[in-house]
């Protein structure tokens, strides 16, 4: 069985095409969650994002995929009018949107990077940031704050001060977090450390088990607060598309280290969207 699972993330969409293995993975960011006010998901993000999961959605057919899922994130789970979203992309597909709540999010993500095996991950992502610890292959710590790189840029902009203020305050949600060897997932991650190994094209491989030191995801949220946008978008490693969040999306990581006491995460490539279709499969009973 061949197949394919798109990701409606607060930032960007993702698509993967799995057959007995990730075969290939593509992004598109379309930023569904910038401008949203008062709860409602903003016109243009949403014909953006719903356009690019058609896309996806027929690659992944043209390519072979016997079936094809789709999930949601934080931006959706928070919209007041996801069914506007949910209703076209229904309409232009056949398929329903699954909007997974944080935990779950946090839960499928372990799955992906870790595989089953103990240890502790952290997700940003474009409105909520997860974090997840396995011990004795049980989760013992799951919590979903509320706050991604893309709100956060939103109410702060390039304002550090005001950032830290804000993102401080959201993860304090997180209390103590219990101490084990950390992976992190998610775009903010894989492109701090395509950006410290100055990658150009792309390498997921160089990517995968990357180990990003806290010194190095300080140094980087310095270098990126120090630049406007159009440098940020020059820099090497760095999609020109998340140059206007990347700032945001490195401070919030920033922050969750220093809470937690970590001198370095492992960056993983597997994340949410393997975990999402093994826990669909397991589930299923498809194994």
């Amino acid at each position: 069985m061949k197949y394919a699972v798109i990701d409606v993330g607060s930032n960007s969409v993702r698509l993967m095409f799995w057959e007995n293995k990730t075969i290939y993975k593509r992004v598109n960011c379309t930023r569904l969650a910038e401008n949203m006010q008062n709860g409602f998901l903003d016109f243009n993000s949403v014909e953006r994002t719903v356009n690019a999961v058609v896309e996806f959605f027929n690659t992944a057919r043209k390519d072979g995929a016997d079936k094809v899922f789709i999930f949601g994130t934080a931006a959706l789970r928070k919209a007041k009018n996801s069914d506007r979203f949910t209703e076209e992309v229904k309409k232009k597909t056949g398929l329903s949107v699954d909007i997974i709540s944080g935990e779950k999010e946090a839960e499928i993500g372990a799955l992906g990077a870790l595989g089953g095996r103990d240890g502790g991950v952290i997700d940003i992502g474009g409105a909520s940031s997860e974090t997840v610890v396995i011990l004795n292959s049980k989760v013992v710590f799951v919590k979903s704050a509320d706050i991604g790189a893309v709100t956060l840029h939103n109410e702060c902009g390039d304002d550090e001060n005001s950032a830290r203020d804000l993102i401080s305050k959201k993860i304090s949600v997180y209390g103590d977090v219990p101490k084990t060897d950390f992976y992190a997932i998610g775009g903010t991650a894989t492109s701090l450390a395509s950006v410290s190994q100055s990658l150009f094209p792309y390498d997921p491989e160089k990517v995968q088990g990357y180990k990003l030191l806290f010194s190095e995801v300080e140094r980087l949220k310095n270098s990126f607060y120090s630049m406007t946008e159009a440098e940020r978008e020059n820099v090497v490693g760095l999609q020109k598309e998340r140059a206007k969040v990347i700032a945001s999306g490195t401070h919030i990581l920033y922050e969750i280290m220093k809470k937690s006491g970590l001198d370095s995460v492992t960056v993983s490539e597997s994340d949410n969207l393997e975990g999402y279709l093994l826990d669909r499969l397991k589930n299923e009973k498809k194994f």
